[in-house]
């Protein structure tokens, strides 16, 4: 893999570590964890930083993307919480089970590339 490609592996976990941590620790509602969480893993959704993930992270991190800015604001709330103020309850848990998901897919590959040193 190369060393471009690890480096953004590596903050990809860091950066999910981050968001996984705030949704297990937060004492908020779930709603405002997923908010929380996409405040430590937004960077991700930069082209640089997408580009080089490999297909299937980024294909992965796309849809949570997607998941999350689906309603337009209205005002000063943004897109995330416009979005989150409309999802159904089952519908947050289904989303903090794939940012968990997704995480533990990069942390798996971060460390097999690691390993491979």
């Amino acid at each position: 893999m190369p060393l471009k490609e690890k480096f953004n592996l590596m903050y990809a976990n860091e950066k999910l570590l981050d968001a996984v941590t705030f949704m297990a620790t937060s004492p908020k509602s779930l709603k405002d964890r997923i908010e929380g969480a996409h405040a430590c893993f937004h960077t991700l959704n930069v082209e640089h930083n997408l580009k080089v993930l490999p297909e299937n992270i980024r294909s992965d991190l796309k849809h949570i993307f997607e998941l999350l800015t689906r309603e337009k604001a209205k005002g000063s709330e943004g897109d995330v919480r416009a979005t989150l103020n409309r999802m159904r309850e089952q519908d947050a848990q289904d989303l903090a089970h794939k940012i968990f998901d997704l995480f533990y897919l990069v942390h798996n590959q971060y460390e097999v590339d690691k390993a491979q040193k």
